[in-house]
């Protein structure tokens, strides 16, 4: 821990990890001059009348840019905050941060297509939360999804017209919504 607290690219951050570890980040090479490091922030899911925050669970890649956009425009349209896993602090303590944004959201939107190890890693942590899930899938990949997903309801998308995914989602963002209402 001393080499670490003394080396200048490392930053120990504020809170202590789940067992009282101090836990440790590679200082943001963007912001050379800072020396706090980015906070992790317990986030609770928003007020009632505050609009639904759904956490997005998309593949990273340039070529996924045009669903992102979808996703992101889709949500706001539908009155809703749209929240991107890539707009997360990276570091050391990065499951940390990711476990307090599925934390702070009211439902969870991500693509299985590709079946991703951290996807469905999230989408295990979100559904031990309660968090609704929003699973999208391409409609022109043949491949088989794992039988623990079996039971879920997915919105299918073509990469080449995105508009009735953008559709789906707002229905489904706005049913989330109203639900929400009629319970409080």
């Amino acid at each position: 821990m001393r080499i670490l607290d003394g080396a200048r690219e490392v930053v120990r951050g504020s809170r202590a990890g789940s067992g009282g570890q101090p836990l440790y980040a590679l200082r943001d090479k963007r912001d050379e001059g800072a020396e706090a490091p980015p906070a992790i922030v317990e986030e609770e899911p928003m007020a009632a009348g505050a609009p639904l925050r759904f956490l997005s669970l998309l593949p990273l890649d340039a070529s996924m840019r045009r669903l992102r956009d979808a996703v992101g425009r889709a949500l706001r349209e539908a009155g809703a905050e749209a929240v991107f896993i890539d707009e997360a602090v990276i570091g050391a303590a990065w499951v940390d941060h990711v476990v307090a944004l599925i934390r702070g959201s009211d439902a969870v939107v991500a693509d299985v297509t590709r079946q991703a190890g951290n996807v469905m890693f999230e989408l295990g942590v979100a559904h031990g939360q309660g968090k609704p899930l929003i699973l999208l899938v391409r409609d022109d990949v043949d491949a088989e999804l794992p039988s623990d997903l079996a039971g879920f309801q997915y919105l299918t998308y073509s990469p080449d017209n995105l508009r009735g995914l953008v559709d789906r989602l707002q229905r489904t963002a706005r049913h989330l919504g109203n639900r929400r209402r009629a319970v409080r």
